[in-house]
């Protein structure tokens, strides 16, 4: 044999003997695949299946991966619709006590401290400066109740608000009951569109209709108007 052809047979040898034993995939929807390619009979058919078990293996964890990922979420998701249904149930708990409270107090006549320290307790917030300047009446609507269609409702609370700024003006159980009777619309408008939009933001919005309506029982000097004389 030539020097040419040793030389030849030798550097085929020595390449083979550096052949990775193993190399990489990337299988769609799996991810890079490392397959074994090292094999005792060295036959085309057993690394053919070799490397379909290694695919299949990869596939199969894959799929449990996913199956879990599939699980955790929907148990986020069942968790985050109960704190949603608990978020409802705390607010009407909350209304339905504030209204039999107001009940009582009318079937039986307490005392005018009483009558106060229960009214702080169930009542609404008072409007803050985050949405009303009670130096004009103006307030700031957010998003869904600043909608055109609840325009006509908003401008009869305003005025009503822009009336009790008013310097000497006399703030009486009529407008309270002007605001009232605007704020009652809107939110039946709104309690029209609560599956559509987020829990939270639905029981907010309520939340700053109620402060409306609790805003209107007071005059400019802050003092409360009498409801049931």
């Amino acid at each position: 044999m030539s020097r040419f052809k040793m030389c030849s047979l030798f550097a085929s040898v020595l390449t083979i003997g550096l052949l990775p034993t193993t190399v990489t995939a990337q299988v769609p929807g799996v991810g890079v695949v490392e397959i074994d390619t090292d094999d005792d009979v060295g036959t085309a058919e057993s690394s053919l299946l070799k490397g379909a078990a290694a695919l299949e293996a990869a596939s199969g964890q894959a799929n449990l991966q996913n199956s879990r990922a599939a699980i955790n979420l929907q148990e986020s998701v069942d968790r985050y619709l109960d704190n949603q249904v608990e978020v409802v149930k705390a607010y009407n708990a909350r209304r339905k006590a504030w209204r039999e409270e107001r009940k009582l107090t009318r079937r039986e006549p307490l005392s005018e401290e009483k009558y106060a320290e229960l009214a702080a307790e169930r009542a609404p917030e008072r409007l803050t400066d985050e949405y009303f300047n009670p130096s004009s009446g103006e307030i700031l609507w957010p998003p869904i109740l600043d909608a055109k269609e609840l325009k006509p409702y908003r401008q009869a609370i305003q005025r009503a608000f822009a009336k009790r700024a008013s310097a000497g003006t006399q703030w009486s159980v009529d407008d309270y009951l002007v605001v009232k009777e605007n704020v009652d619309v809107m939110e039946k408008a709104l309690r029209g569109v609560e599956k559509k939009i987020d829990v939270k933001v639905f029981v907010g919005l309520l939340q700053l209709l109620e402060s409306i309506s609790w805003e209107a029982q007071h005059n400019a000097s802050d003092e409360r108007l009498d409801l049931l004389g």
